[in-house]
């Protein structure tokens, strides 16, 4: 038998937590066990609640980044247009007559912008 293996003290939490022991790098929890021979801090359903709760802020945080990331994408396409339709609307008022081409470039670069 390994004489390094501690027997699991049933007065203690069954969890095995981190150790700063370089030779033990982990220990049995020292807190009392409530439930199942674990505190409630390490229970199994206490475990997966958190996980779940965290996994569900992580989401949340990468959706409001993609969110923030589409509406950066749209605001260059946005911005990347302004020269042109910039141009044509000077082209329009200088001739103080819209022309069905001019008209319909225009159309076309307003369908280009993101909604």
């Amino acid at each position: 038998m390994n004489q390094l293996v501690k027997a699991v003290d049933p007065s203690k939490c069954k969890y095995k937590v981190r150790s700063t022991d370089v030779w033990h790098p982990r220990r049995q929890c020292n807190k009392a066990p409530k439930l199942d021979g674990y505190c409630l801090q390490h229970h199994p359903d206490a475990l997966a609640k958190r996980k779940r709760e965290a996994d569900a802020r992580w989401k949340a945080k990468c959706d409001e980044m993609d969110a923030a990331a589409k509406r950066a994408r749209d605001d260059r396409t946005r911005l990347s247009l302004v020269p042109e339709m910039a141009a044509l609307l000077t082209r329009a008022s200088l001739g103080k007559v819209v022309t069905p081409e001019l008209s319909q470039q225009i159309d076309t670069l307003l369908a280009k912008l993101p909604m």
